[in-house]
């Protein structure tokens, strides 16, 4: 049997090292990947970026000879009664050399785009929002190349089929050509002639510009970073309150209501609110509440403290507030440092209350970020018959609204508040 050249029985991973000769059994055997990549359109391009070939700059000269320029002036002397016509004629030779010289320079601006979200979705403390950091770009030529190349081939082998192609990398011509207007001589010339002589001289120079031209080619290059964002979740359960029962009448100017009886006062049961505006069924006129959550209770001595992190969806300043006309009776806000353990009468946000006339409402005004979260505590109590908690929301773009759904977290640890 007569051997084959270039180790053609041989499986192709069994070779250690590529050589032209085992490049080219790559290439026989692998005729059809090649066949499809020279009706890929994009294969060319895709095989230059994978081989990093850059592109190369070709700088051209082209001379432009101007034309000459004439200037002829009519000379007329009289000799012997005869006229004769002398013709002086300058003629102006001028060539233009312009050399065009490329000079490349490739600007990367970088582009970061937010393809996941990570959640948090509890808080122990305040949260500040920070822009997503951008990582190493995820996406790559990989995810460009043509479809015919097998899913499963490594690095190794989709540059030895590029190779195949015997691509070059391409090129960019740049030819710079100038023209310059020829500057035109006059040159004036007197003869004096007889009958018999006839002379007409002629007066050539020749000058020559050499002009260098710089031509600036740049490309720009833009890369794509993915990053990860991270947001404090705020479609959960909100915020974590305890509901009590006490004994402070609304009516009653000197009941001596004050928000630190609650503190320490152990509750009748616990839960979680993402709501701070509820009220009784029918309110005024009925006492019987029932909370999204699905308890149910008289309110006519209730009280709730609710505590958690409010959550910032927008940046600017927002208006948290309450209204004397439809709180019953308290409503009492903390945030930030004093909503944790040390909340009480004296460093309230505002106390809003309906009690004797006139009815008192009270408002907050908070700037935030975008994604930022704060502590917040607020406890609302009824004095006797229809109980409402009444609590309301301007954002920064102006909307007012009592629906405060989306807008809390809870604790992780419920300890962190008393």
């Amino acid at each position: 049997m007569r051997l084959q050249s270039c180790l053609a029985l041989l499986p192709v991973a069994v070779v250690a090292a590529p050589n032209a000769c085992a490049d080219k059994q790559f290439c026989r055997i692998n005729s059809g990947v090649i066949d499809s990549l020279k009706q890929d359109k994009a294969a060319t391009a895709f095989c230059v970026s994978y081989l990093g070939l850059d592109t190369l700059t070709v700088s051209t000269t082209f001379t432009a000879e101007a034309a000459p320029g004439y200037n002829t002036e009519y000379l007329t002397t009289t000799a012997d009664a005869l006229t004769r016509i002398e013709t002086a004629l300058q003629v102006i030779t001028q060539t233009q050399t312009v050399t065009a010289t490329a000079v490349q320079t490739v600007a990367t601006s970088t582009v970061t785009s937010t393809t996941s979200t990570s959640y948090i979705s509890c808080l122990n403390s305040a949260y500040t929002a920070v822009a997503p950091v951008a990582t190493v770009a995820r996406r790559s030529i990989q995810d460009q190349r043509p479809a015919c190349i097998p899913k499963d081939w490594n690095s190794n082998k989709v540059s030895r089929v590029c190779s195949c192609l015997s691509v070059t990398a391409p090129t960019t011509t740049l030819t710079a050509t100038k023209y310059q207007t020829p500057t035109t001589i006059a040159v004036t010339v007197t003869d004096t002639v007889t009958p018999v002589i006839s002379l007409t001289e002629t007066s050539i120079s020749t000058s020559t510009s050499i002009t260098t031209t710089t031509v600036i080619q740049t490309t720009t290059k833009t890369v794509t970073a993915y990053a990860v964002a991270t947001s404090v979740y705020t479609g959960g359960n909100g915020l974590n309150y305890r509901k009590f029962t006490h004994e402070f009448n609304a009516d009653d100017p000197d009941t001596g209501f004050t928000s630190t009886f609650f503190k320490g006062l152990t509750p009748d049961w616990s839960g979680t609110l993402d709501i701070l505006t509820f009220a009784t069924v029918d309110w005024p006129s009925v006492t019987l509440l029932t909370l999204p959550d699905g308890s149910s209770f008289d309110s006519s001595q209730a009280a709730m403290v609710l505590s958690g992190f409010f959550v910032a969806q927008e940046e600017g300043l927002y208006t948290l507030g309450s209204s004397g006309d439809y709180i019953d009776n308290w409503g009492y806000l903390w945030t930030g440092s004093n909503a944790y353990q040390n909340w009480n009468d004296d460093n309230t946000d505002f106390q809003a209350s309906r009690t004797s006339w006139p009815y008192v409402g009270g408002s907050v005004q908070i700037n935030m970020n975008q994604g930022d979260a704060i502590p917040l505590t607020w406890l609302w109590a009824n004095g006797g018959g229809a109980g409402q908690s009444y609590f309301s929301i301007t954002t920064p773009s102006g909307d007012f609204t009592t629906d405060t759904t989306g807008y809390f977290a809870p604790a992780c640890n419920t300890n962190i508040f008393s």
